[in-house]
């Protein structure tokens, strides 16, 4: 089964036990299968939030206006819309893909981004016992204090290392620096999935502190890992950090 369609079934929830069993396996094992479901969850972000903003609404109330007779040229129109927003959404993300500036602050603001659902969703009214649904809703819809609960509890009952990184993840969402670097340092010696993650945003939170020491050695550790993770923003950081010592 291709990338493309596996991620569309898994976007909608229609899907049976053989394709969640195969989504499972390739968020783990395949790297560029996880940067297009990461992807994929941004466009959807992306556009939730255009609904969430009464955009949808607004639409609606011109076809209405319309009328009936209008809804095939409507219906192009809306799709039209909906192109624009995905390629204003990736233009926005290719333009966040800059240089750093001269201030931690402003390091920090140019390259975090919140890090995106990337465990497995369950299949629709497939809620499970451990709640982990609805807490991935509510991380998705930035409900952080939600979900750092959530997190929380299930990194308490289970003990999976997945669980910790959104829990730590909630926290930085909130600038609850301290607490998620904490988290953070406690998973840089551990072997899971995202370890390459742990090191990236330990490394932003230093460079936010101002600890240029240590945010060099983190992305110096990461780009000794075998991954193409954040590999050209760890470069232009690291080339930043060597300007910075050069000028003392």
């Amino acid at each position: 089964m291709e990338n493309e369609e596996l991620i569309s079934l898994a976007l909608s929830g229609r899907w049976n036990e053989e394709q969640k069993e195969l989504f499972r396996q390739r968020l783990e094992t395949d790297e560029a299968f996880r940067a297009e479901w990461e992807e994929a969850q941004n466009v959807r972000m992306a556009i939730t939030i255009m609904e969430e903003e009464g955009l949808r609404k607004e639409l609606q109330g011109i076809e209405d206006q319309y009328g009936q007779s209008n809804r095939g040229m409507f219906k192009w129109i809306w799709l039209g819309f909906l192109v624009l927003v995905v390629v204003l959404f990736l233009y926005t993300f290719l333009q966040s893909d800059t240089s750093a500036s001269d201030e931690p602050e402003d390091i920090y603001a140019t390259y975090f981004e919140p890090y995106p659902n990337a465990l497995a969703p369950a299949s629709r009214g497939d809620e499970g016992t451990n709640g982990l649904d609805s807490i991935l809703m509510l991380y998705d819809n930035s409900q952080y204090v939600a979900s750092e609960n959530g997190f929380k509890e299930l990194w308490s009952a289970d003990s999976l290392l997945e669980y910790r990184f959104y829990y730590a993840m909630s926290l930085l969402n909130q600038d609850k620096t301290s607490a998620a670097l904490n988290e953070l340092s406690n998973m840089e010696t551990m072997d899971f999935k995202f370890g390459g993650q742990v090191l990236w945003y330990s490394a932003l939170l230093y460079c936010k502190m101002e600890d240029y020491n240590r945010a060099g050695g983190k992305l110096h550790e990461l780009s000794a890992m075998e991954t193409t993770y954040k590999a050209k923003e760890s470069e232009e950081i690291l080339e930043w950090i060597s300007g910075q010592n050069n000028a003392e």
